[in-house]
């Protein structure tokens, strides 16, 4: 099998799309963590709800997109295509700020909830 360019970028694409669905399978199993008293956990760690990983899941992806991004930018000198670039770029964004209204969405809904 011969590696292209095009097919090292299938994972990053594959894992973007496995995210909903596997938001989907979590938030209809939740996970029951049993703590005993003396473990080392982090606090936060038995306290995530669904909220907290959906949104943890989002960063991740931003993560992952940023690492993408930094690695075309270091490489501008070598080969340089702007649509490219521009694309990068463009999902970049667009997972941040829907990174971003999630947070609000599940912050306002949190508040008209208790309210």
């Amino acid at each position: 099998m011969r590696l292209t360019k095009s097919s090292l970028s299938v994972p990053a694409i594959t894992d973007v799309a496995v995210a909903p669905a596997t938001v989907h399978v979590l938030e209809s199993n939740p996970i029951q963590f049993k703590v005993e008293a003396s473990t080392d956990w982090p606090d936060w760690m038995t306290k995530v709800d669904f909220g907290g990983l959906k949104q943890k899941l989002l960063a991740s992806i931003v993560a992952i997109a940023a690492i993408q991004v930094l690695k075309a930018f270091m490489n501008i000198d070598a080969v340089f295509d702007p649509q490219k670039m521009a694309w990068s770029v463009g999902v970049l964004l667009v997972f941040i700020v829907s990174a971003l209204l999630l947070a609000l969405t599940d912050r306002w809904g949190a508040g008209h909830g208790s309210g």
